[in-house]
């Protein structure tokens, strides 16, 4: 498990400057800032030694850059493709729908998925640029980089990028390298069902203890919101943790719009106060775990290309759930009284926001 911050970035730093063949790298937002510029030098510095680097950047999560923000990247031999780029003629679907993925992918043996974007927000705060944002990921080893690889390469195909011949080469022979079952769990590039939501849906449906969410965009679908009802009406436990400054007003809007049903159901709501709380991690009965780019909301659901990875493991499940607890104690727990105070026009807005719940 890797927290935002420097940690997070040494990590990320460490595996880029280990690779020896390839590094794969599929990034939502980089910023034209300190962490965007030294971790696509990172990159440059390894295609310069020979390394085949391969960059998807989102347009619309990374408008702060360029084409011109690569030149050097692209003079060492490194290959940068752009995920949807707005032009004079684009399909609808095409606009709306984006690469929310985050992750790094060295010589098919490593990777890093999770929220975490390459931009000074998850930087400390008293750091320069730096933002503080709350967030995890986490590093893998073992045979679902394999899947991992298989979902890259599907996209930069998609995109237009160009296919070694020797790909199969490419590919690490799969190694065991621990005793987690770790499951990489994608979406389509098109709308329908999709693997993330509903492999967690069939973990809530078949939880019986607990179900422990740290989520930045907490607005699920009416039939996921009926089944949290239902694992509470059977003994569950569910404890959701959000932030309580987002950085997307609306989409906090519109999942607030759901609190009062899921608190009379006897779900547990708590707001992180602070900086942003970006995190995308569910903890299930103590020994599931789904962490990566999905939030629980409808663009992540229907639209977004996303990546996560469900870890069946109990001594990684602890690890996040000391961590959830340590966010819980440092939350406020949302009551009736801590709602009370909203005005009524707030409440409307509310359900204003949550009828553009498909978009958010």
């Amino acid at each position: 498990m890797l927290r935002a911050g420097v940690d997070a970035l040494a990590s990320m730093t460490r595996l880029i400057d280990s690779a020896k063949r390839t590094i794969h790298v599929e990034m939502y937002m980089i910023g034209n800032d300190s962490v965007g510029r030294a971790m696509v030098e990172r990159l440059t510095a390894a295609a310069n030694r020979g390394v085949q680097v391969r960059l998807i950047y989102d347009a619309v999560g990374s408008l702060d850059v360029g084409s011109r923000f690569f030149a050097r990247l692209r003079a060492a031999g490194g290959e940068v493709i752009v995920y949807h780029a707005p032009r004079l003629i684009n399909r609808a679907w095409e606009l709306v729908r984006r690469n929310h993925r985050k992750l790094i992918s060295v010589d098919g043996r490593v990777a890093i998925i999770g929220g975490i974007n390459w931009t000074a927000d998850f930087l400390p705060p008293e750091m320069e640029e730096g933002a503080g944002w709350y967030d995890l990921a986490v590093e893998i080893e073992g045979p679902a980089v394999g899947d991992i690889e298989v979902f890259f390469w599907r996209t930069w195909i998609y995109c237009g990028g160009i296919v070694p011949e020797d790909i199969e080469r490419l590919f690490a022979k799969p190694v065991r390298r621990g005793r987690a079952r770790v499951f990489a769990r994608t979406t389509t590039r098109i709308f329908g069902r999709i693997s993330v939501h509903h492999a967690l849906r069939g973990a809530v449906i078949g939880s019986q203890n607990s179900v422990r969410f740290l989520q930045s965009y907490f607005v699920p679908p009416r039939n996921f919101v009926n089944l949290l009802k239902d694992a509470v009406a059977r003994g569950v436990s569910v404890q959701v943790v959000m932030p309580q400054n987002s950085d997307v007003q609306i989409a906090q809007a519109a999942g607030r719009a759901l609190y009062a049903r899921l608190i009379e159901a006897g779900a547990q709501l708590y707001e992180r106060p602070g900086s942003m709380m970006h995190a995308k991690v569910v903890i299930i009965d103590g020994w599931r775990s789904f962490i990566g780019s999905s939030n629980l909301n409808h663009r992540s659901i229907r639209l977004n290309l996303e990546l996560s990875v469900e870890i069946r493991s109990r001594a990684f499940a602890r690890a996040l759930l000391r961590e959830h607890r340590s966010v819980r104690r440092s939350s406020v727990r949302v009551t009736p009284e801590y709602m009370s105070s909203w005005t009524l026009l707030r409440r409307l807005y509310h359900e204003l926001c949550y009828l553009f719940r498909f978009w958010i």
